[in-house]
């Protein structure tokens, strides 16, 4: 009866630390709760182009990033998804490297991009935007433009940057 007790106490403290990962099903896609979430962080650029982000929204400030397309749970040209405007705290593994939390507002594409298709050696990819400083911000000093580390979601009040600027022909965003 104790034994029990304690396996149940360890599975509800569990339960409350998960972070979010992806995994590809088939043609769709499903978000499973695990502990930790590791990831890997590339750059990409230009990014400031508002029409060509999937989210229908670009941010005039802040770290912004494109989510790797399993993880985004769509394909290019499908508009937007769940995964638009989720922030997520981006700690590298790297001597010189910086945490720091971005915002979702576009997707990595699979096609032609292996890490961008839901890479085997990390849970979820995050291609920082170099518009947006993100890039900068968490490679800092460190002499290198990709790394490993860990990915957790965070409330958006963590986000450093200002108001969504709708695409036009978009109501809300």
């Amino acid at each position: 009866m104790q034994l029990t007790h304690i396996l149940t106490l360890a599975f509800a403290i569990t339960a409350t630390t998960t972070a979010q990962r992806y995994h590809p099903h088939g043609d769709q896609y499903q978000r499973r709760q695990v502990v930790g979430s590791t990831a890997s962080f590339t750059q990409y650029g230009p990014c400031n182009d508002p029409s060509q982000v999937s989210c229908a929204w670009y941010s005039a400030s802040g770290y912004n990033a494109a989510i790797s397309q399993a993880a985004y749970g769509g394909s290019p040209g499908s508009g937007p998804s769940a995964a638009c405007g989720v922030c997520w705290q981006l700690t590298p593994d790297y001597p010189g490297a910086n945490e720091i939390v971005v915002k979702v507002n576009n997707l990595c594409p699979d096609d032609g991009n292996p890490l961008c298709a839901a890479p085997e050696d990390v849970d979820i990819n995050f291609d920082l935007c170099q518009d947006s400083g993100a890039a900068a911000a968490l490679f800092g000093g460190s002499g290198t433009e990709q790394v490993n580390g860990t990915a957790v979601e965070v409330d958006c009040a963590n986000w450093s940057g200002g108001v969504n600027v709708c695409l036009p022909g978009v109501e809300a965003c």
